[in-house]
């Protein structure tokens, strides 16, 4: 059985299609692993017990994605009984379940990568104010996704070859995660005092 998803939130989402997009970025740690890397057992035991001993419940069922450039999050369309949630939990059993205050079900998982359409068309360059920008497409202020940390100009142009300067402004490809790590660590010593904070962006809140 396949069942459709309600998509609530997709960060690389098309900018043409749905204007700016208002991804979250989270300093966040999703749910304990256990030593092979997958969820912990105990907590997934726990968990199915929790739902199993309250069979008439229904509950909805999210599944969280967290990447190396923000999160997406998908949603089961409508209130499923506890036998649909058992199973669901049975498909995605390599990813960390955990229980909100409201009884949602949550099975969340972390991916050391760009999210996919991120990481189809993603630059980094710098935005009219001169602050490092990640973009869906070469730098356009309606393609911004995320803002790092202004950048010093004057130190950088001083510092590195014109030729540098003309792809940060043009845009650099990002095409995985390492890539995208690497660019913001290359041009983190060139940010203004003070700014360098924001290069993880404020924390997330969890959606309980």
């Amino acid at each position: 059985m396949t069942s459709l998803l309600e998509t609530r939130r997709l960060p690389e989402a098309s900018l043409m299609e749905n204007g700016p997009a208002a991804a979250v970025f989270l300093q966040e740690a999703l749910p304990p692993a256990d030593e092979s890397g997958g969820p912990d057992a105990k907590v997934y035991e726990e968990i199915r017990q929790v739902i199993g001993d309250d069979a008439a419940a229904k509950r909805r069922v999210h599944y969280r994605t967290v990447y190396a450039n923000g999160e997406e999050i998908r949603t089961e369309p409508g209130l499923l009984d506890s036998k649909f949630v058992l199973l669901l939990m049975e498909r995605h059993s390599d990813w960390s379940p955990r229980l909100s205050e409201d009884g949602d079900v949550w099975l969340e998982k972390r991916i050391d990568d760009l999210s996919p359409g991120c990481k189809n068309n993603a630059y980094i360059g710098i935005d009219a104010l001169g602050r490092l920008t990640l973009f869906q497409g070469p730098p356009r202020r309606d393609r911004a996704l995320r803002t790092f940390y202004e950048i010093d100009q004057g130190a950088l142009k001083s510092s590195l070859p014109e030729e540098m300067w003309r792809q940060l402004r043009e845009g650099i490809r990002i095409q995985d995660a390492d890539e995208y790590r690497s660019v913001l660590s290359t041009f983190s010593d060139y940010a203004r005092d003070g700014s360098e904070q924001a290069l993880y962006g404020q924390p997330g809140q969890r959606r309980d």
